[in-house]
């Protein structure tokens, strides 16, 4: 959780100049990564190790967004992700180990409307919809069991969720939850009334 914490922080204080609005015309391309396991993917970052696990995981989403009015957004995301998890299992079987892995490629397409919670229009609530499209597929195996298996699963499904944002005059920090996930993203601004 602190490196998390430290991240959010540090993101905070690399964009706090100047707050605007989000503007009409404005453009932001950004990077998201997923912070949790969920129906839709199964990839997200996680790195831990132990003396019975070892554990080490991505998920990346670039992004691309327009404000088609000020603070609506439409805008579109390519992801890909990686985990894997080992597990030694001496309990049942001496020299037992479990090992999974899961491999996230999608795309997905929403929109956002943001909400100014101050004054200053620095901090914003946001609601958001879309589609994901998603492929993942994952294997099983354990040694000293004599078993693996393995499945893929191409996914159409819509999401609904909601955000909070930190917006400046180079970009926005977001941390949003929808069933497609609980995504961290930092999104910088390329151009646009506010973004000259």
């Amino acid at each position: 959780m602190k490196p998390l914490i430290c991240l959010i922080f540090c993101s905070i204080l690399c964009t706090s100049i100047l707050a605007q609005g989000i503007q009409k015309g404005d453009k932001f391309f950004g990077l998201q990564t997923n912070l949790a396991y969920t129906d839709l993917y199964g990839t997200y970052l996680d790195l831990s190790f132990s003396n019975n696990q070892k554990r080490i995981g991505f998920h990346l989403a670039p992004t691309w967004q327009w404000a088609v009015d000020n603070n609506f957004v439409l805008g579109t995301a390519a992801h890909i992700g990686f985990n894997s998890e080992k597990y030694k299992n001496d309990f049942w079987v001496p020299g037992g180990e479990q090992k999974y892995e899961v491999f996230d490629i999608g795309a997905n397409a929403f929109s956002r409307y943001y909400i100014d919670i101050t004054r200053n229009k620095k901090l914003k609530f946001f609601g958001l919809a879309g589609f994901h499209l998603a492929y993942t597929s994952w294997e099983g195996s354990y040694r000293g069991f004599g078993s693996s298996n393995s499945d893929r699963e191409l996914l159409l499904k819509g999401s609904f969720g909601f955000g909070a944002a930190y917006s400046s005059r180079r970009g926005i920090i977001d941390l949003n939850i929808s069933n497609a996930g609980f995504f961290l993203g930092v999104h910088k601004k390329l151009k646009g009334k506010s973004g000259k």
